[in-house]
Protein backbone atom coordinates (compact mmCIF):
# COMPACT_ATOMS: atom_id res chain seq x y z
CA UNK A 1 0.00 0.00 0.00
CA UNK A 2 1.48 3.55 -0.22
CA UNK A 3 3.19 4.83 2.78
CA UNK A 4 0.68 7.56 2.68
CA UNK A 5 -2.40 5.59 3.02
CA UNK A 6 -3.13 5.41 6.95
CA UNK A 7 -5.88 4.76 9.36
CA UNK A 8 -6.53 7.32 12.52
CA UNK A 9 -6.87 3.29 14.24
CA UNK A 10 -4.33 1.19 12.49
CA UNK A 11 -1.10 0.03 13.78
CA UNK A 12 1.11 2.83 12.25
CA UNK A 13 -0.63 5.47 14.16
CA UNK A 14 0.03 3.55 17.11
CA UNK A 15 3.57 2.97 16.62
CA UNK A 16 3.54 6.73 15.66
CA UNK A 17 2.91 7.50 19.38
CA UNK A 18 5.33 6.09 20.65
CA UNK A 19 7.95 7.09 18.11
CA UNK A 20 8.59 3.83 16.17
CA UNK A 21 6.57 4.58 13.09
CA UNK A 22 7.82 6.76 9.76
CA UNK A 23 5.97 8.70 7.20
CA UNK A 24 6.73 9.59 3.78
CA UNK A 25 5.31 12.59 3.23
CA UNK A 26 6.65 13.38 -0.55
CA UNK A 27 3.93 16.03 -1.24
CA UNK A 28 4.45 17.99 1.95
CA UNK A 29 8.20 17.91 1.01
CA UNK A 30 8.19 19.03 -2.26
CA UNK A 31 5.03 21.62 -1.66
CA UNK A 32 7.40 22.99 1.14
CA UNK A 33 10.50 23.01 -1.19
CA UNK A 34 8.43 25.06 -3.73
CA UNK A 35 7.62 27.53 -1.43
CA UNK A 36 10.70 28.13 -0.16
CA UNK A 37 12.14 28.81 -3.52
CA UNK A 38 9.45 31.36 -4.17
CA UNK A 39 10.19 33.52 -1.23
CA UNK A 40 14.44 32.96 -1.83
CA UNK A 41 12.99 34.25 -6.09
CA UNK A 42 11.29 37.32 -4.40
CA UNK A 43 14.13 38.43 -2.01
CA UNK A 44 16.69 38.01 -4.66
CA UNK A 45 18.31 35.17 -2.96
CA UNK A 46 20.15 32.72 -5.41
CA UNK A 47 18.26 29.27 -5.57
CA UNK A 48 19.95 26.16 -5.34
CA UNK A 49 18.71 23.30 -7.91
CA UNK A 50 17.84 19.65 -6.38
CA UNK A 51 20.74 17.53 -6.26
CA UNK A 52 20.18 15.10 -9.08
CA UNK A 53 19.10 11.35 -7.95
CA UNK A 54 21.78 9.14 -6.63
CA UNK A 55 23.94 6.87 -8.46
CA UNK A 56 22.65 3.53 -6.21
CA UNK A 57 19.25 4.27 -7.07
CA UNK A 58 19.49 4.42 -10.86
CA UNK A 59 21.19 1.43 -10.67
CA UNK A 60 19.01 -0.40 -8.12
CA UNK A 61 15.82 0.78 -11.08
CA UNK A 62 17.74 -0.90 -13.76
CA UNK A 63 19.11 -4.11 -11.78
CA UNK A 64 15.16 -5.13 -10.96
CA UNK A 65 14.37 -3.75 -14.54
CA UNK A 66 16.66 -6.50 -16.00
CA UNK A 67 15.55 -9.32 -13.64
CA UNK A 68 11.97 -8.63 -14.33
CA UNK A 69 12.67 -9.18 -17.67
CA UNK A 70 14.76 -12.26 -17.03
CA UNK A 71 12.00 -13.62 -15.36
CA UNK A 72 9.03 -12.95 -17.59
CA UNK A 73 11.28 -14.24 -20.17
CA UNK A 74 11.24 -17.60 -18.36
CA UNK A 75 7.80 -17.60 -17.64
CA UNK A 76 7.36 -17.17 -21.95
CA UNK A 77 9.10 -20.44 -22.17
CA UNK A 78 7.71 -21.96 -19.95
CA UNK A 79 4.45 -21.16 -21.31
CA UNK A 80 5.27 -21.83 -25.16
CA UNK A 81 6.24 -25.81 -23.71
CA UNK A 82 2.85 -26.37 -22.22
CA UNK A 83 1.61 -24.42 -24.99
CA UNK A 84 3.01 -26.89 -27.76
CA UNK A 85 1.80 -29.84 -25.27
CA UNK A 86 -1.54 -29.27 -26.37
CA UNK A 87 -1.04 -28.00 -29.89
CA UNK A 88 0.22 -31.44 -30.34
CA UNK A 89 -2.55 -33.40 -28.37
CA UNK A 90 -5.20 -35.50 -29.64
CA UNK A 91 -8.98 -35.17 -28.05
CA UNK A 92 -10.18 -37.72 -25.63
CA UNK A 93 -12.90 -39.55 -27.26
CA UNK A 94 -13.39 -42.63 -24.43
CA UNK A 95 -17.18 -42.30 -23.82
CA UNK A 96 -16.37 -43.31 -20.10
CA UNK A 97 -14.00 -40.76 -19.67
CA UNK A 98 -16.05 -37.93 -20.91
CA UNK A 99 -19.53 -39.51 -18.65
CA UNK A 100 -16.79 -39.07 -16.02
CA UNK A 101 -16.04 -35.67 -16.82
CA UNK A 102 -19.48 -34.69 -16.98
CA UNK A 103 -20.40 -35.88 -13.99
CA UNK A 104 -17.12 -33.44 -11.61
CA UNK A 105 -18.90 -30.84 -13.60
CA UNK A 106 -22.28 -31.33 -12.50
CA UNK A 107 -21.21 -31.89 -8.83
CA UNK A 108 -18.60 -28.99 -8.93
CA UNK A 109 -21.74 -26.51 -10.69
CA UNK A 110 -18.99 -26.02 -13.66
CA UNK A 111 -21.33 -24.64 -16.82
CA UNK A 112 -18.78 -24.09 -19.01
CA UNK A 113 -17.83 -26.71 -21.87
CA UNK A 114 -14.83 -28.57 -21.07
CA UNK A 115 -12.37 -29.98 -23.35
CA UNK A 116 -10.00 -32.99 -22.59
CA UNK A 117 -7.20 -33.98 -24.34
CA UNK A 118 -3.77 -36.19 -24.52
CA UNK A 119 -0.60 -37.47 -25.43
CA UNK A 120 2.14 -39.75 -24.81
CA UNK A 121 3.98 -36.20 -23.09
CA UNK A 122 5.50 -37.34 -19.89
CA UNK A 123 3.67 -34.28 -18.29
CA UNK A 124 1.38 -34.04 -15.26
CA UNK A 125 -1.92 -33.24 -15.87
CA UNK A 126 -2.73 -29.99 -15.78
CA UNK A 127 -5.68 -27.09 -16.70
CA UNK A 128 -5.27 -24.20 -19.56
CA UNK A 129 -7.75 -21.43 -19.97
CA UNK A 130 -10.94 -19.98 -17.83
CA UNK A 131 -13.20 -19.13 -20.46
CA UNK A 132 -12.65 -22.21 -22.28
CA UNK A 133 -10.93 -24.72 -19.83
CA UNK A 134 -8.57 -27.60 -21.39
CA UNK A 135 -7.68 -30.61 -19.49
CA UNK A 136 -4.61 -32.52 -20.41
CA UNK A 137 -4.47 -36.07 -19.46
CA UNK A 138 -1.23 -38.38 -20.26
CA UNK A 139 -1.82 -41.02 -21.90
CA UNK A 140 -0.47 -43.52 -19.15
CA UNK A 141 -3.80 -42.46 -16.85
CA UNK A 142 -6.49 -44.02 -19.65
CA UNK A 143 -5.31 -47.14 -19.64
CA UNK A 144 -7.49 -49.96 -17.88
CA UNK A 145 -5.19 -50.25 -14.46
CA UNK A 146 -4.94 -46.09 -14.14
CA UNK A 147 -8.66 -45.28 -13.50
CA UNK A 148 -8.36 -44.59 -9.81
CA UNK A 149 -5.52 -41.95 -10.70
CA UNK A 150 -7.72 -40.94 -13.59
CA UNK A 151 -10.32 -39.92 -11.71
CA UNK A 152 -7.99 -38.58 -9.23
CA UNK A 153 -6.82 -36.25 -11.82
CA UNK A 154 -9.74 -35.23 -13.57
CA UNK A 155 -11.75 -34.47 -9.20
CA UNK A 156 -8.62 -32.14 -8.97
CA UNK A 157 -8.08 -30.84 -12.31
CA UNK A 158 -11.63 -30.00 -12.30
CA UNK A 159 -11.58 -28.44 -9.30
CA UNK A 160 -9.38 -25.70 -10.52
CA UNK A 161 -11.91 -25.15 -13.11
CA UNK A 162 -14.80 -24.20 -10.64
CA UNK A 163 -12.29 -21.86 -8.86
CA UNK A 164 -11.13 -19.84 -11.91
CA UNK A 165 -7.82 -20.67 -11.00
CA UNK A 166 -6.30 -20.05 -14.51
CA UNK A 167 -7.33 -16.44 -14.19
CA UNK A 168 -5.98 -15.83 -10.26
CA UNK A 169 -3.06 -17.72 -11.25
CA UNK A 170 -1.53 -15.97 -13.61
CA UNK A 171 -2.15 -12.89 -11.98
CA UNK A 172 -0.81 -13.82 -8.76
CA UNK A 173 2.31 -14.71 -10.81
CA UNK A 174 2.10 -11.08 -12.09
CA UNK A 175 2.70 -9.31 -8.40
CA UNK A 176 5.41 -12.39 -7.62
CA UNK A 177 7.59 -11.08 -10.88
CA UNK A 178 7.08 -7.31 -10.04
CA UNK A 179 8.07 -7.96 -6.34
CA UNK A 180 10.67 -10.69 -6.91
CA UNK A 181 13.12 -9.28 -4.40
CA UNK A 182 10.53 -9.25 -1.50
CA UNK A 183 10.91 -12.25 0.50
CA UNK A 184 7.59 -12.20 2.07
CA UNK A 185 5.73 -12.18 -1.41
CA UNK A 186 7.25 -15.24 -2.07
CA UNK A 187 6.29 -16.56 1.54
CA UNK A 188 2.89 -15.77 0.46
CA UNK A 189 3.02 -17.33 -2.96
CA UNK A 190 3.96 -20.55 -1.78
CA UNK A 191 1.55 -20.37 0.77
CA UNK A 192 -1.33 -19.70 -1.96
CA UNK A 193 -0.31 -21.98 -3.88
CA UNK A 194 -0.06 -24.70 -1.33
CA UNK A 195 -3.73 -23.72 0.11
CA UNK A 196 -4.94 -23.79 -3.87
CA UNK A 197 -4.03 -27.52 -4.00
CA UNK A 198 -5.58 -28.71 -0.94
CA UNK A 199 -8.68 -26.93 -1.55
CA UNK A 200 -9.13 -28.27 -5.09
CA UNK A 201 -8.57 -31.71 -3.00
CA UNK A 202 -11.09 -31.12 -0.70
CA UNK A 203 -13.88 -29.95 -3.77
CA UNK A 204 -12.88 -33.60 -5.29
CA UNK A 205 -13.77 -35.40 -1.71
CA UNK A 206 -16.69 -33.16 -0.49
CA UNK A 207 -18.05 -34.10 -3.80
CA UNK A 208 -18.72 -37.43 -3.37
CA UNK A 209 -18.08 -39.16 -6.41
CA UNK A 210 -14.64 -40.30 -4.89
CA UNK A 211 -14.01 -41.65 -1.46
CA UNK A 212 -11.11 -39.70 0.35
CA UNK A 213 -8.81 -42.96 1.13
CA UNK A 214 -9.42 -43.58 -3.05
CA UNK A 215 -8.33 -39.96 -3.57
CA UNK A 216 -5.47 -40.02 -1.55
CA UNK A 217 -4.21 -43.43 -3.36
CA UNK A 218 -4.90 -42.19 -6.84
CA UNK A 219 -2.82 -39.22 -6.08
CA UNK A 220 0.08 -41.62 -5.15
CA UNK A 221 -0.70 -43.27 -8.27
CA UNK A 222 0.03 -40.31 -10.16
CA UNK A 223 2.99 -39.51 -8.19
CA UNK A 224 4.49 -42.75 -9.18
CA UNK A 225 4.13 -42.02 -12.66
CA UNK A 226 7.34 -39.90 -12.51
CA UNK A 227 5.50 -37.24 -14.60
CA UNK A 228 6.79 -33.78 -15.44
CA UNK A 229 5.51 -31.23 -12.73
CA UNK A 230 5.21 -33.76 -10.17
CA UNK A 231 8.22 -34.48 -8.07
CA UNK A 232 9.34 -38.12 -7.17
CA UNK A 233 9.46 -39.10 -3.72
CA UNK A 234 11.99 -37.59 -1.72
CA UNK A 235 12.66 -34.95 1.17
CA UNK A 236 12.06 -31.94 -0.93
CA UNK A 237 9.90 -29.10 -0.25
CA UNK A 238 7.25 -30.44 -3.04
CA UNK A 239 6.87 -33.43 -1.82
CA UNK A 240 6.72 -32.32 1.81
CA UNK A 241 3.60 -30.16 0.22
CA UNK A 242 2.35 -33.77 -1.60
CA UNK A 243 2.54 -35.72 2.10
CA UNK A 244 0.60 -32.29 3.50
CA UNK A 245 -2.14 -32.97 0.92
CA UNK A 246 -2.77 -36.06 1.86
CA UNK A 247 -3.13 -35.63 5.60
CA UNK A 248 -5.80 -32.60 4.69
CA UNK A 249 -7.44 -35.68 2.36
CA UNK A 250 -7.51 -38.60 5.07
CA UNK A 251 -8.39 -36.02 7.95
CA UNK A 252 -11.26 -34.28 6.04
CA UNK A 253 -14.66 -33.30 7.32
CA UNK A 254 -17.11 -33.71 4.73
CA UNK A 255 -19.97 -32.57 6.99
CA UNK A 256 -18.37 -29.63 8.32
CA UNK A 257 -18.79 -26.17 6.39
CA UNK A 258 -16.61 -23.35 5.68
CA UNK A 259 -17.25 -20.44 7.95
CA UNK A 260 -16.58 -17.59 5.18
CA UNK A 261 -18.26 -15.06 6.86
CA UNK A 262 -16.03 -15.16 9.78
CA UNK A 263 -12.61 -15.43 7.88
CA UNK A 264 -13.86 -12.47 5.55
CA UNK A 265 -14.60 -10.15 8.73
CA UNK A 266 -11.50 -11.61 9.76
CA UNK A 267 -9.60 -10.73 7.24
CA UNK A 268 -10.45 -6.83 6.80
CA UNK A 269 -10.50 -6.01 10.20
CA UNK A 270 -6.65 -7.28 10.53
CA UNK A 271 -6.00 -5.94 7.50
CA UNK A 272 -7.51 -2.75 8.53
CA UNK A 273 -5.06 -2.52 11.18
CA UNK A 274 -1.78 -4.09 10.01
CA UNK A 275 -1.71 -3.34 6.47
CA UNK A 276 -1.72 0.35 6.59
CA UNK A 277 1.89 0.97 8.56
CA UNK A 278 2.42 4.43 7.33
CA UNK A 279 2.21 6.82 10.99
CA UNK A 280 -1.72 8.71 9.69
CA UNK A 281 -1.34 12.21 8.24
CA UNK A 282 -3.38 15.33 8.59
Amino acid sequence: LPPGFALPFGAGALLGRVGLAYAWDTDAESTTAWSLADSASTAGTRVVAPAPATPWATTAWLGWAVCFGLLLLRDARHRRHFLRVLREADPIRDACVLESCDAWRLRLGIRRRVRLVTSRARVAPFTAGWIRPTVFVPAELLTAGRRRALATALGHELGHVARWDALWMPLQRVIERLYFFHPAVWLASHRLRAGREQLCDALAVESGLVPAHEYAEGLLDVLGLRLRGVAAPALTPTQRRIAMRLRAVLTLDPTRRPRRGWVLATTVLVGSFLLPLAAAQG
